[in-house]
């Protein structure tokens, strides 16, 4: 992984995707830049691994294709595309849910312990020469602290991600052939970029149910 300087242009992308999930502009955005690192990541190479010292980071596609390797069976469960944000760990007042969660306050306590401590991803992969935002996200909270701009950001960053958890849930309870199909509408561009190896993982089926399903509807 390399660091590269940002160009002017490169930051002005990356404020306009903020912003636009912001629903505001977003101050003191110098100070926020001088302390984001931009990283050119080569295909096949460690975007971040679960578990590593060092600050928990969002992580937002510029250019490329990255994937994440699901932490419970290892298959690529995720992929993300330009303009995408990922957040492998909880950003919005994960602390306050923690203390919830060894209070028993809530009646499922125990498995929202285990839910924080075990994050779905383990590790996230280049699939194309990308290249990548990296922020910490302790400046992100420090900033939410001091402007409703920015706190509105992380909760629409904390929603997404919850929603996208929730979608792809949602899809694996489907059959094989309607998982994807759904693929195929929803994220064409996707399909084209990936591996049939990749694409079976990603649907939670092998290659060869893949190939069957995929010459079935080519004949239709």
């Amino acid at each position: 992984m390399a660091h590269v300087s940002a160009t002017a242009n490169s930051l002005w992308w990356l404020r306009s995707l903020l912003e636009a999930y912001a629903g505001s502009e977003l101050p003191d955005w110098d100070a926020f830049a001088a302390q984001i690192q931009h990283v050119r990541v080569a295909a096949g190479r460690t975007v971040f691994t679960v578990g590593d010292d060092g600050p928990h980071c969002l992580y937002v596609v510029q250019h490329g294709l990255v994937k994440g390797f699901a932490r419970v069976d290892g298959r690529p469960a995720w992929f993300w595309e330009e303009g995408e944000v990922i957040s492998p760990f909880p950003i919005v007042n994960a602390g306050a849910m923690k203390r919830i969660a060894l209070n028993g306050v809530h009646p499922r306590s125990r498995g929202i312990h285990l839910g924080l401590d075990q994050l779905p991803v383990s590790r996230a992969v280049a699939v194309e020469p990308s290249q990548i935002f990296r922020i910490d996200v302790d400046v992100l909270d420090h900033l939410s602290g001091t402007h409703t701009a920015w706190s509105r950001l992380l909760y629409s960053i904390a929603f997404l991600r919850v929603a996208t958890l929730y979608a792809d849930t949602e899809l694996l309870r489907v059959k094989p052939e309607e998982r994807y199909r759904r693929v195929v509408v929803e994220r064409p561009s996707l399909v084209r970029r990936i591996t049939q190896r990749d694409l079976a993982g990603n649907l939670g089926i092998t290659e060869e149910a893949l190939s069957r399903i995929a010459k079935r509807i080519r004949e239709e």
